[in-house]
């Protein structure tokens, strides 16, 4: 197959009874061990990946010892592709439960092969149901797109993807099951494309970025709980749960446990805390961009938080959204209310331009460095000095000049 149709990427979609079956999966592991050997000895560039179910969780048992018995036999796959759909549950957030699966998933992938986590990543496929999954309540809408793939270009995972092209339509809004013809969410023709189009992570041959997810949380996050107690917070707000520079965010209401379970695992081994973000009027890192029902506009993709008087709902979202109930929520009903934008490093008062595009940016000690541009960064930790280049970062803005800083 591979030489009459003289393919370069092959994938294996392994669910259903396929994923249970024992021996199935260690003839297709040996066998894909051979024609790795193969394809190495005849020069044949060749990359070969695994399709599995995820959950908001990760891998299920059954995906993890797909992965173990590879091992096993010696067979890595380049790309374990990750399907972050019909979860059988009703009102999910489909997005925050794909982004959750990506995180989770790298420390399982790095577990299995004993690699490293940022390598995890930069092996990694994520694969949603875009519009309606078979499941009634569980949607996967337009905002839902825009948070996955900003969210998988920090990460620095080999690809993303979406089920299917012929679903990419407006054809059948409101259809409380999937169809496989249209997406059921309103949309024009092409949309879910258009958003992941930016997506420039790298090659499924190993490539990616660097799979850093250290990003410092501004001033105004105070500590609401250490690992394994209860956040409690007024309103609707962002939490943040990690430690050492590396954060998973998680919009929350009232109470949240501050767990794992909840936000996934940002820094394994290490104990965590979470940190609620201050309203933001009360702070100098956000400024308004909009009242409700205007249109905030900005480059690139940025954090928005949208509400008033101390309840604010967040989204991350390209500029040019509408402020507006219908894209945020409603977390302050009968209430005008407004959105305010997170600044990008430059604006931080604790982050200092180190170097241009492609010099290097030098300084003592370690130290959490941004780059990108117009309000795109991605965040890496690094100690002594670093090249400023999408060959150490990913590209987190496409044919954009670039800059790094340094906190």
């Amino acid at each position: 197959v591979i030489t009459t149709f003289n393919l370069s990427h092959v994938d294996f979609d392994i669910e259903s009874a396929s994923l249970t079956n024992s021996s199935g999966i260690d003839r297709r592991d040996k066998a894909l061990a051979q024609v790795r050997s193969w394809a190495a000895n005849n020069g044949r560039s060749l990359s070969i990946s695994v399709t599995l179910p995820a959950l908001p969780s990760g891998l299920s048992g059954d995906g993890l010892n797909v992965l173990n018995n590879a091992r096993s036999n010696g067979f890595t796959p380049d790309v374990v592709n990750l399907m972050t759909m019909d979860y059988g549950s009703s009102g999910t957030d489909m997005g925050n439960a794909a982004n959750t699966s990506v995180d989770a998933a790298a420390s399982q992938v790095a577990s299995a092969f004993g690699i490293s986590t940022s390598a995890a990543y930069a092996k990694l496929g994520n694969t949603p149901m875009i519009g309606q999954n078979d499941s009634a309540g569980e949607i996967f809408t337009l905002d839902n797109a825009r948070s996955v793939e900003a969210f998988d270009a920090s990460r620095g995972i080999a690809l993303v993807s979406y089920w299917s092209q012929n679903r990419d339509n407006g054809g059948c809004p409101g259809q409380t099951s999937a169809s496989g013809s249209c997406s059921g969410v309103s949309q024009n023709t092409g949309d879910f494309a258009r958003i992941f189009q930016p997506f420039t992570s790298g090659s499924s041959s190993g490539g990616g970025g660097t799979g850093s997810t250290a990003q410092a949380l501004p001033g105004t996050w105070a500590q609401c709980a250490s690992e394994n107690g209860t956040c409690a917070v007024s309103g609707t707000t962002a939490v943040a749960y990690g430690a050492s520079g590396r954060f998973n965010y998680a919009t929350e209401t009232g109470s949240t446990p501050c767990t794992n379970a909840v936000f996934g695992d940002p820094i394994s081994g290490t104990a965590k805390s979470c940190y609620g973000q201050s309203a933001p009027p009360a702070t100098n890192v956000w400024t308004s961009c909009a009242t409700e029902g205007g249109t905030c506009a900005f480059s690139g993709v940025m954090t928005v938080a949208y509400g008033a008087g101390g309840s604010f709902n967040y989204a991350t979202l390209p500029g040019g959204t509408a402020c507006s109930n219908a894209v945020f929520g409603d977390p302050a009903s009968g209430t005008a209310k407004s959105c305010y934008l997170i600044g990008a490093p430059p604006s931080f008062a604790t982050w200092t331009n180190c170097a241009a595009e492609d010099g290097t940016c030098t300084f003592s000690g370690t130290h959490e460095v941004a780059y990108g541009a117009a309000g795109r960064y991605v965040y890496r930790s690094v100690s002594g000095s670093t090249g400023c280049g999408n060959a150490v970062f990913g590209d987190p803005i496409s044919g954009t000049a670039k800059s790094c800083y340094v906190q």
